[in-house]
């Protein structure tokens, strides 16, 4: 039997990423692999410990590429528009190689390994001047792709040709907005895929001179085989000297430039083509090497076309063969069977116990005179029929070694000793007692271990409750504390375990608060009542406005800001197992209202219309006058003191007041001293204004026997300076009388006595 493996880590991780892969047009992979192959040769038996010499053969049509033959094959071109755009570097950064003239492109990876004259490569260069190269050191991006070769064949020492693929090579010019491209592509699928470098529509240097002439042509890499085609849709002829005659050559150099493989006609000179493919077939002598692998194990074992192996158990051997720069592995396995070999076999009856378990072991090896045991708990035994005693329960792997002389054979079994017996409770560790009538249904889950289990469940609350199995156990608990469960199992060994578990069953949950009031002037304090179970884990207020308090009975807070006229008062209780406990209550807050009442005035009744005051300012809900009025304004009709008070609520409340004197008056003096040295107390009729709303008016003197001594109608008279006659007059009372007519019409007399004081 022999195999073929394609191997290369790089084509498969390329395949991976080029997910719109297509299969080739035409059907011209050209794998050869059905022809190459690696076939083990030698005896296929053996006596236990005899040599045996295997040999390996390979055979293979794939050449080695130190030659090439170079036949036509029927046309079958790819797209001659890839996917992909070569990029090359002219000090612009990455560009397109369609749109340079003389350049190679930056080295494009390969899908898989490719062997050209003896070397191995994973990236080619694609030149705008039709050709691929192998140069990495010499054709870099943006370096010239030379061009005037009009005098030379294949091979010539030079940068552009060595280590190269002319597929052909002339002077093109892949000029923008020709219609022209030059792209690549992968196709097929491993292990027959293609590297496809196209030139399509290409036209010759220059367009001025060529006018239409094009060339399309591509060169195609295939995998494995390392053979190379080019195909040539059409290349036509453009004789300009400026193009360098359309010299063109078609054919592989090496890399030293001392060897060319050419296609006929086509090493230089000017020529034409369509519809052909050119193939190159490396024809070298292969070379295999070989590696030689014990099947089994996977261990080399030697390298050579044969080997010595002297097995002592009937086993596999492999060689893998590998072609020199190819990627084609081939393998071959060949058994050699041991006649007479030992044979090892056992078998086991188990005794199991609640601490220790037992097994005897019985032989039923063949072939076999020695026999040594592993019990797989670091114990041994060479005794052919060994009784072990396990002390831990585990999954064991007992092996058993029969063997005669060098010759020997292994045998395991695996031994499950597992049977615990491991009493579990599962719940929930604590619940809520959220409603004390209806209690806390709780499940006990009962997940023990161990085989046809009898549990046996003592809870704290009094329940005992015998099963025969594991369903779980439905209590229900009606008030608040820890509960204990106990729990018993007996396997069908009669072994038995047990645990306990508490389980905490939290206090029905409550809270609540009360208030002084709710409704209250901003600025005064709000008091609080509370009531906090004493179970409880801790508790705090959020008074709405930014403010919180924790674990503070009974507070007081006061509302300095009116952000919100309606905050909530929240008393968040927390609980060791139950949800919290919340509690809210809205507040209504109030602001004082503002008033003001005005200035001080004055008004002349029956002259001035009636005087409104009004009660300005605000958040006044309600109004109350000194008369009991409600309305906000106040109409006056008489001098005198008037005031209000604004109401928000009740206790919100503010007041003003204001005097409204007359305006239609006069002021008469009671007494003057002529001889002072105080201005206004000269005249009976002082300097500071004596009368208001006065029209007319007149003013008679009389001393004590009735004579009229100063008489006067004048409003800005001075008054009396107690002289009569031109002589001051003496001490004492005098009389006086006043008629007045005020600008309402109202007239008024006043008689009256004035004192003169020296």
């Amino acid at each position: 039997m022999y195999r073929i493996l394609v191997l290369s880590i790089f084509t498969i991780l390329f395949v991976a990423s080029k997910t719109n892969a297509q299969n080739p047009i035409p059907p011209n992979c050209p794998l050869s692999s059905a022809s190459s192959f690696v076939q083990i040769n030698g005896s296929g038996t053996s006596t236990c410990g005899g040599s045996v010499v295997l040999s390996a053969v390979g055979v293979s049509n794939v050449g080695s590429t130190d030659s090439y033959s170079v036949t036509q094959v029927p046309y079958a071109a790819f797209p001659y528009v890839g996917a992909n755009t070569p990029l090359t570097d002219v000090g612009l950064g990455p560009v397109p190689i369609t749109d340079q003239d003389d350049v190679w492109g930056f080295p494009t990876p390969l899908p898989f390994s490719f062997c050209f004259f003896g070397n191995k490569y994973d990236s080619a260069i694609i030149g705008s001047n039709g050709n691929l190269s192998f140069d990495f050191i010499n054709n870099t991006a943006g370096f010239g792709n030379q061009y005037n070769f009009q005098t030379v064949t294949m091979p010539n020492n030079n940068t552009t040709w060595n280590n190269s693929i002319c597929g052909p090579h002339s002077d093109i010019h892949p000029q923008p907005n020709t219609g022209c491209n030059i792209t690549w592509d992968v196709y097929g699928t491993a292990p027959c895929r293609a590297f496809v470098a196209s030139w399509d529509s290409v036209g010759y240097f220059p367009v001025t001179t060529c006018g239409f002439a094009r060339t399309t042509q591509q060169i195609i890499l295939y995998e494995n085989t390392n053979i190379i085609d080019n195909c040539i849709k059409f290349k036509q002829l453009c004789s300009s000297n400026s193009s360098n005659g359309a010299t063109a050559h078609q054919g592989i150099q090496n890399a030293a430039g001392t060897v060319a493989f050419v296609v006929p006609g086509h090493n230089g000179g000017q020529w034409t083509d369509s519809q052909s493919t050119w193939r190159y077939t490396p024809v070298g002598a292969q070379t295999f090497t070989y590696t030689w692998y014990n099947a089994s194990t996977g261990a080399q074992i030697g390298t050579g076309s044969s080997i010595s192996v002297s097995p002592i158990t009937t086993t596999q051997y492999a060689v893998v063969a590998s072609m020199g720069c190819s990627n084609l592995l081939m393998y071959d396995t060949f058994q050699v069977t041991v006649n007479n070999a030992p044979v090892a076999d056992f078998n086991a009856m188990i005794e199991l116990g609640c601490v220790d378990d037992t097994i005897k072991f019985t032989n039923a090896s063949a072939f076999a005179n020695n026999y040594a045991w592993a019990f797989g708990d670091g114990q041994f035994s060479l005794t052919a029929n060994p009784t072990h005693i396990y002390t831990t329960q585990n999954i064991y792997t007992v092996t058993l070694i029969a063997s005669d002389g060098p010759c020997k054979d292994t045998v395991q079994k695996v031994y499950d000793l597992r049977h615990p017996i491991d009493a579990v409770i599962l719940s929930f560790d604590s619940f809520c007692l959220a409603n004390p009538v209806a209690g806390v249904p709780i499940t006990i889950t009962n997940a023990s271990i161990g085989g046809g289990l009898i549990s046996t469940f003592i809870i704290s609350d009094g329940k005992v409750v015998v099963k025969n199995n594991l369903l779980p156990v439905l209590d229900t608990f009606y008030t608040a504390g820890i509960y204990n469960i106990f729990l018993k199992v007996v396997d069908t060994l009669g072994c038995v375990d047990s645990t306990n578990k508490n389980i905490y069953v939290d206090n029905t949950p409550y809270a609540d608060f009360t208030l002084t009031k709710d409704n209250i002037c901003i600025g005064d304090p709000i008091f609080i009542k509370d009531t906090i179970p004493p179970f409880a884990q801790s508790f705090t207020y959020d008074f709405g406005d930014t403010y919180t308090l924790t674990n503070y009975h009974n507070p007081q807070h006061t509302y300095d800001n009116f952000a919100s006229s309606n905050p909530t008062i929240t008393l968040t209780t927390k609980f060791l197992v139950c949800p919290d406990y919340v509690v809210s209550k809205p507040v209504t807050i109030h602001q004082y209202p503002t008033l003001s009442l005005g200035k001080d005035t004055v008004f002349c009744p029956g002259y001035t219309s009636a005087y409104s005051i009004n009660a300005n300012g605000t958040n006044g809900n309600s109004y109350l006058w000194q008369d009991g009025s409600t309305q906000s304004y106040f109409n006056v009709t008489q001098p005198g003191t008037y005031w209000v008070t604004a109401y928000n609520t009740p206790d919100c409340f503010a007041s003003d007041t204001v005097v409204v004197g007359r305006d239609c008056y006069i002021n008469i003096p009671n007494s003057f001293t002529p001889a002072g040295g105080d201005e206004l107390n000269k005249y009976f009729m002082a300097q500071d204004p004596m009368f208001s709303g006065a029209t007319s008016f007149k003013m008679d003197i009389f001393n004590r026997w009735g004579e009229n001594v100063f008489t006067t109608t004048n409003l800005n008279s001075r008054g009396w300076d107690g002289k009569f006659g031109g002589k001051d007059q003496p001490i004492g009372t005098y009389v006086y009388q006043i008629n007045v007519v005020f600008k309402n019409a109202e007239r008024k007399t006043y008689t009256g006595n004035v004192t003169l004081l020296r």
